[in-house]
């Protein structure tokens, strides 16, 4: 059984003479089909096939900016050569976040993605950061 959200001016036009021949069932806000389970408008199910989420794993790489000291980088460059590890000139330490998310389409998940990043994994005065989003 299939339900569509119906506005008010909407369901006057189109749905009281379905209503009238008794083919709907109505309950509020929603209208349901009772015939043999199949949408009541093929097109119309099929544009709502885009609100349904889609699955996307981001992978977001948070660093400090490269103007500001790093003194774990700088701790861990200088200790290198205790481990017999010689030659090495720099070491920057950052973060690696995998999040997981559900959206309707790519250009959302990238604005979560974003919001995610500014507002809460990475603080935008010392640090960057870079993503790459994948479909699952």
């Amino acid at each position: 059984m299939y339900s569509f959200l119906v506005s008010p001016s909407l369901f006057k036009i189109l749905y009281l003479p379905l209503l009238s021949q008794k083919k709907l069932l109505i309950k509020p806000f929603r209208l349901f089909q009772i015939n043999n389970g199949t949408p009541l408008f093929r097109r119309g199910w099929e544009r709502l096939k885009h609100l349904e989420k889609m699955n996307f794993t981001a992978e977001i790489d948070i660093m400090p900016k490269k103007e500001l000291l790093d003194p774990q980088g700088k701790t861990v460059t200088k200790n290198m050569k205790n481990i017999d590890v010689h030659g090495v000139a720099d070491i920057r330490i950052g973060k690696h976040v995998s999040m997981s998310l559900e959206a309707a389409n790519e250009t959302e998940a990238k604005e979560k993605v974003e919001i995610a990043c500014k507002k809460l994994l990475a603080n935008m005065i010392m640090e960057s950061y870079t993503y790459s989003l994948s479909a699952n």
